[in-house]
């Protein structure tokens, strides 16, 4: 006796099987969809509001460019919201003091020969704290931490000065 050999699916199998790939594509798409949205989000976040980033580059930049941590400059003293920085240039030291004591604002203020020489500001930024940190080799550096409204942490950076060689 012959027996009939299958030529190809049933349509009850290809109806299962085109099921299938319908809920993964839809689910995939779903995906998609979400990170689509966050992505967006975030992206229309940082550029709607540029400031905290401005403040972390220049604070970077006088960070690793200082010479010293002076105790106190004028009206200002080094303190959990407040950083002052000896940096040398070619026109003599200046002093660059990071004030970050008003809620949401980030002061930078240079004062050279006890004369304010500029000041800029940043508003809509975390509430930012600066702490210390030690380096292995007993190197001290700068920690940065900045907390929204909510009180979750959204910043969190060691910055080390150069070190310069004698």
């Amino acid at each position: 006796m012959r027996r009939k050999q299958s030529r190809g699916f049933s349509l009850v199998e290809m109806t299962v099987a085109l099921a299938i790939f319908g809920v993964l594509i839809l689910v995939l798409a779903a995906l998609e969809y979400e990170l689509f949205r966050v992505d967006r989000a975030v992206q229309l976040d940082s550029f709607s509001h540029p400031e905290p980033a401005a403040v972390l580059a220049r604070f970077r930049s006088d960070v690793l460019s200082c010479t010293g941590r002076p105790d106190s400059s004028g009206v200002w003293s080094q303190g959990p919201t407040t950083l002052l920085l000896t940096i040398q240039r070619n026109d003599g030291a200046e002093t660059v003091i990071w004030d970050f004591s008003e809620r949401k604002t980030a002061k930078r203020i240079v004062v050279r020969n006890s004369l304010v020489v500029s000041q800029w500001s940043a508003a809509g930024v975390p509430s930012y704290r600066i702490g210390t940190w030690m380096l292995d080799g007993g190197q001290q550096a700068v920690r940065l931490t900045g907390v929204d409204e909510k009180g979750g942490i959204v910043v969190d950076q060691i910055y080390a000065p150069r070190v310069t060689g004698a």
